[in-house]
């Protein structure tokens, strides 16, 4: 089946893949169902199959698909009609098509139950099985309203999203009389069917395992709101189908998605000889034929397999085919009337007898699980003859029937007002010659429970709130949200826990609610966290001696039983503003609460001083902070080394509590470059643990309780821990990565524990845990035992490779080992490992070190893949001797060594250690993995050091910050930068960040130098071009100087390119704050890119031009200015001859100043009268007259105008 969860879909099969079976499969039981009887195929009916596509390219399917949409991503992007529709390459779909109308051609292939049907390919989720909800729901209303299916199949499984669209397509559909069939889902849990599958109008199908047991992880009823399901279950285990892709191959899977293709396909047989059936008829018939599993409950089977061959030829039919009282929350009894007909050709005798069992009570003598009834839990309701007889929970008003051909009887079961709460699962059972049949009886009796969440604060919002709600005795659980201050379930009856959480927003409190409520009916619950108290810790004694402590994490949990299983509840604020944890006074709940703290002004745990507090109390009733004084703490020095000088570290230190319960949420935190680190922790009642990690690596810190330790010291070292003789057995440990401090480091690789007897392996443990062990190995007591231990840390910086061989002369059992193991090798070098160069002393702690009669020790620079005792060459053998205990030896470590390497080799009574670790230590200083130096020295043209300047490097990718450095007396820079980066290298005179004059030296004032890809160190010389004056000047079309210009000067040399900004002034002249006369030292390819200013008559546009300076050059740029729009108006348009006429163009719109208006006073294209006002008076002949004005701007740019006069003579 597929899983859908969230609004995003991302489609899970849950079940398993496997080869297409043999034969010998079949002999535990029908690998699926079938149609024993030559009949019907399905022919004229046609199945939709909403899922993941279908491949009709496999021989089983060809012909099939009458029609298809692809409604996923994949047809929503195609670009023609053909290609609207995806294939199917998850494969679920096609599988699932092959089980209903499969032809079973190919290799080995089973044909499918209908396998006359047609087949409507509804694609939904794609090849990763990503779909949401509304596409289902479109690809159901395609399926009946578009393809006209009569039956639709649903394997899937909506979880976690709104169900409201798929409910809603699936109502329609049924209205519509179409079958829809959907799987029940996989979580093997009770009230773990979810959308389609608990849609009350579909047909929901369970599993049943080749046993005829119910499949293991079959979904089980209730629905969340209490209604039976599901209807029945079918074959799920190793069910055979289509291999997606193969063209002829076929493949089993298992779950309930095989299932409910086998029940959509039997509904095809029926429609076939049936047509006219409904939908609640089809799930009447099938449920009403399935044959009853003895063993389970109505919310595990429904009705019970389905029977193909009865289902085509029934005899008996009830017409309501499950009886589902859904919720019964009133104290009054609810009746249900069945119908029960007799579609046979012969009188039937009926036996009526109804049982009902409450699953969530335990009585004596038994107890119910998924699977069925044990003990007597079982009320039954019997009758005499036609009389009624009740019993405590259900009753049925006639024992015997009595049915002729075609003839129709009412039954009514009742269910008694003082039933118990719980869920309750039962039949109405017969036998119809002698064959058993029941119909499924289910109710909860219980209660909708409405629950209102108020907040701590007024005006806190409490919506997307977390509401929890189980039974005490733990056979019910949800889980959702508060939207509009409530939320609600369907309680099923009995004591009911409600936990919700919260952060409240004024104080930054976490706060936990908990109420404890009975359930026998509608219920509403006030969940208030103003009625909560605190609980947590008072740090004020801690704050009083270290300082102000900043709150990293702050954790509560809060636990309680239900049944036999444990209910958890957690919180954690980061970076908390308040130490107070708020609970509500529950004497059931236990709580913890856990810090971890910091110096205020420090960033994470980049810190000296940690702080791990915490506080439990195993009732809530009585809980408030308690007070924690240093006193109370033990403390813990950590010297924590580094793989190299910046790869950063982070720690996680849990805390634990005596409730193993109450085990808070983990975060990782940055240790930065802090080496050593005291830790202080509350201890009484709890357990710490700190872990480490970096890149490809993590650690678990042992030996908390020690005063100090040294955690990841280098170099690591292959430790065999003990060899144990026993009678002709030898069990051996070892820690393949050891550094002396016990911690557990784990590495992606593999290592090797191997044992040899004489010449002879006779054992060999690979494993890339922190630990090795070979138990009872056997071995000869008058051979050699030699064993060799093996680390692997090839991706690490340092210690490579280690590798430990202990050889035993005469392995005698129960006598002590003799052997001088080595358990630590100890070199005096620095937090990021790194000595020398120089003299090096390092101690080596070995067993019964006055027991050696032979040592030697070797060093060699960086990592030498043979050790000294196989080639010696590279290695030198270092002066040995003893100090407090430990064997020592000095080493002269070179200069130009990356690495040391390091072996030894002991010798006592005959036993032989060797050990040896590759890359032990860095020689003189760590590496900086992740920033490269550009060095080197910047002359003048003349061979002067550039001193006193600025050399930048700004990454060609990115928006990053440049790296800057000032050149010294000698004009040498260092810029230290990420590595693997390509750069430009660009030149400033001065300070970095304005442009500086530079005329009287002839340097530039920038300059681009070079483009620099950094992989390694790069060291450069680079000479200044010698640099002359460029005067740039910026001027309008009137010849009108531009000031506040922007002008970007770019500067080209080699395979760089570097620029700076600088406005134009008030002359509009390019020229430097600090210089004493006009212009800017430049040389080369240089560009000057010009904006003109905001405010001003200028065209919104950029200018570009390109120079040579190779001598004083002067630059003019001319800027358009905005042309004149014209506007003429008059204070009349008609008059008599005489009257003058006022012509005004003072509105026109005029960005660079008139320089004069030109008027055409009789309309015939010549210029009559020139004026440097806008406004003209003038009396015109009689006539009409167009009369233009030409607007002229000081840029010389025009513009035209015109109105229309009309002037009428005077009568005469």
């Amino acid at each position: 089946m597929l899983t859908v969860s969230a609004v995003v879909v991302f489609v899970l099969l849950v079940g398993s893949f496997a080869a297409m079976p043999t034969a010998d499969d079949g002999a535990d039981g029908e690998p699926r169902a079938e149609n024993l009887t030559p009949g019907p195929t399905g022919d004229g009916v046609t199945v939709a199959v909403v899922d993941t596509g279908i491949d009709d390219g496999h021989v089983g399917l060809e012909g099939r698909v009458v029609d298809r949409i692809d409604l996923t991503d994949d047809g929503d992007d195609a670009d023609s009609d053909e290609a609207d529709v995806g294939v199917d390459e998850h494969g679920h779909g096609t599988h699932v098509a092959g089980i209903v109308a499969g032809s079973g051609e190919g290799e080995d292939g089973d044909a499918g139950l209908a396998p006359g049907a047609a087949l409507v390919d509804v694609r939904v989720l794609s090849e990763e099985g990503e779909g949401d909800a509304d596409r289902i729901a479109d690809g159901i209303e395609y399926a009946v309203d578009e393809a006209g299916a009569d039956i639709v199949v649903l394997s899937l499984n909506v979880d976690g999203v709104d169900d409201e669209p798929i409910d809603a397509s699936v109502a329609h559909a049924t209205e519509q009389g179409t079958v829809v069939v959907a799987s029940a889902g996989n979580s093997a849990t009770t009230r773990s069917i979810t959308t389609p599958g608990a849609t009350p109008e579909m047909i929901t199908v369970g599993a049943t395992a080749k046993d005829g047991s119910v499949l293991e992880h079959s979904s089980r009823g209730p629905t969340d709101d209490g209604h039976l399901k599901p209807e029945l279950v079918a074959p799920g285990e190793d069910i055979p189908g289509p291999a997606v892709g193969t063209g002829e191959e076929y493949t089993t899977r298992t779950g309930t998605s095989v299932a409910a293709p086998q029940v959509a396909a039997t509904a095809a047989l029926l429609l076939e000889t049936e047509p006219s059936l409904s939908p609640q008829e089809i799930e009447s018939r099938l449920a009403s034929t399935a044959r009853p599993l003895e063993e389970a409950d109505a919310y595990a089977a429904g009705a019970g397999k389905l029977d193909v061959d009865r289902a085509l030829d029934p005899n008996i039919v009830v017409d309501e085919g499950v009886i589902d009282f859904g919720l019964v929350d009133d104290d009054e009894p609810v009746t249900q009337t069945v119908t029960v007909e007799n579609h046979d050709d012969q009188v039937h005798d009926l036996s009526l007898q109804a049982d009902v069992t409450n699953l969530d009570i335990e009585m004596d003598g038994g107890e119910v699980d998924g699977d069925g009834v044990s003990g007597d839990k079982v009320d039954e309701a019997t009758t005499d003859g036609g009389d009624a007889v009740a019993n405590e929970t259900l009753s049925v008003n006639r024992s015997e029937l009595t049915l002729e051909p075609g003839e129709r009887a009412a039954v009514e079961l009742t269910v008694d007002a003082d039933a118990d709460a719980g869920v309750h699962s039962g039949a109405l059972a017969y036998a119809v010659d002698g064959e058993p049949r029941t119909v499924p009886v289910g109710f909860v009796r219980g209660g909708e429970v409405t629950v209102e969440k108020r907040p701590l604060s007024a005006g806190d919002r409490v919506d997307g709130d977390p509401l929890f709600f189980f039974s005490e005795d733990g056979t019910h659980s949800g889980i959702q949200d508060f939207e509009d201050g409530e939320t609600s379930f369907v309680g099923g009856g009995g004591t009911y826990v409600l936990w919700s959480k919260g952060v409240d927003q004024e104080t930054g409190s976490i706060v936990f609610l908990s109420e404890r409520v009975d359930i026998d009916g509608e219920k509403r619950v006030v969940l208030d966290e103003s009625e909560t108290i605190p609980v947590g810790v008072d740090a004020e004694p801690i704050v009083e001696k270290y300082g102000p402590l900043e709150n990293n994490s702050v954790v509560a949990s809060m636990s309680t039983m239900a049944g036999d299983s444990t209910q958890r509840l957690s919180r954690t604020l980061l970076d908390a503003d308040n130490r107070t944890v708020r609970v509500s006074e529950d004497p059931d709940n236990a709580i913890a609460t856990t810090y971890l703290l910091t110096p205020d002004s420090d960033d994470e745990l980049e810190t000296a001083d940690v702080f791990q507090l915490h506080h439990e109390t195993s009732s809530a009733e009585w809980a408030s902070p308690v007070e924690i004084s240093p006193s109370d703490l033990e403390t813990t020095a950590y010297r924590i080394h580094r793989p190299t000088q910046d790869l950063p570290l982070e720690a996680q230190d849990r805390t634990t509590t005596r409730f193993e319960w109450n085990d808070p949420a983990r975060y990782w935190f940055e240790l930065g470059d802090s080496g050593d680190q005291r830790v202080h922790r509350t201890t009484t009642g709890v357990s710490h643990d700190r872990e480490l990690r970096g890149d490809g690596w993590r650690a678990i810190v042992d030996d908390r309780t020690a005063e100090s330790t040294d955690v990841l010291a280098h170099p690591l070292t292959a430790v065999v821990d003990s060899v144990a003789v026993e009678n002709h057995t030898v069990t051996i440990e070892g820690e393949p990565l050891a550094d002396g401090a016990g911690t557990e480091l784990y590495v992606s690789a593999e290592h090797s524990l191997t044992t040899a007897v004489g010449d002879e392996v006779v054992d060999v443990v690979e494993s890339d845990e922190p630990e090795l062990l070979a138990r009872d190995v056997p071995i000869d007591h008058d051979e050699p035992l030699t064993v060799e231990l093996a680390g692997n840390n090839s991706d690490g910086w340092l210690s490579t490779n280690t590798k430990a061989t202990v050889t035993i002369d005469e392995p005698r059992p129960g006598e002590p080992l003799e052997a001088p193991l080595v358990r630590d090798v100890d070199v005096d070098a620095d937090e990021t490992n790194a000595a020398g160069p120089g003299e090096v002393t390092v101690a080596l702690e070995v067993d019964d070190l006055r027991s050696v009669s032979s040592r030697s020790v070797w060093y060699a620079p960086d990592g030498p893949e043979t050790p000294p005792w196989d080639e010696s060459t590279g290695w030198e053998r270092a002066d040995t001797g003893y100090e407090d205990g430990r064997l020592t030896a000095t080493l002269d470590v070179p200069e130009d060594a990356d690495t040391v390497s390091l072996a030894a080799e002991l010798e006592a009574d005959g036993d032989r250690v060797r050990t040896m670790t590759a890359d032990a230590f860095y020689a003189g200083e760590a590496p900086n993995t992740s920033t490269r130096t550009i060095s080197g020295q910047l002359l003048t043209h003349d061979g002067t050091p550039a001193d006193n300047d600025t050399v930048l490097a700004a990454p060609v990718d990115g928006d990053d910050a440049p790296t800057i450095d000032r050149t010294d007396e000698d004009g040498t820079f260092d810029l230290e930068v990420p590595a693997d980066e390509t750069y430009t290298l660009a030149y400033r005179r001065g300070e970095p960040w304005q442009l500086n004059a530079s005329l009287e030296d002839e340097r530039p004032a920038f300059a681009a130098l070079d483009r620099v890809t950094v992989d390694e160190d790069v060291t450069l010389e680079e000479t200044l071009p010698r640099a002359t004056p460029v005067d740039i000047e910026i001027v309008d079309e009137r010849g009108e100087a531009v000031p506040n210009a922007t002008v970007e000067l770019g500067h080209r040399a080699a395979n760089a390119s570097v620029g700076a900004t600088v406005d134009s002034d008030a002359d509009g002249m390019v020229r430097l704050p600090s210089a004493d006369e006009s212009g800017i030292s430049l040389s080369g390819a240089v560009t000057a890119t010009i904006d003109p200013p905001e405010e001003g008559p200028y065209v919104d546009r950029t200018y570009r031009t390109n120079v040579t300076v190779d001598e004083p050059r002067s630059v003019t740029v001319e800027i358009e200015t905005e042309p004149p729009e014209a506007s003429l108006e008059t204070n009349r348009e008609w008059m008599l001859e005489g009257t003058p006429v006022t012509l005004d163009a003072g509105a026109s719109d005029v960005p660079a100043g008139a320089e004069e208006y030109r008027w055409d006073l009789t309309g015939d294209g010549s210029t009559d009268e020139i004026t440097p006002q806008p406004v003209l008076r003038h009396e015109p002949e009689p006539e009409t007259t167009e009369v233009t004005v030409t607007v002229v701007d000081e840029a010389g740019a025009t513009d035209d105008a015109s109105a229309t006069v009309r002037v009428d003579p005077l009568e005469e």
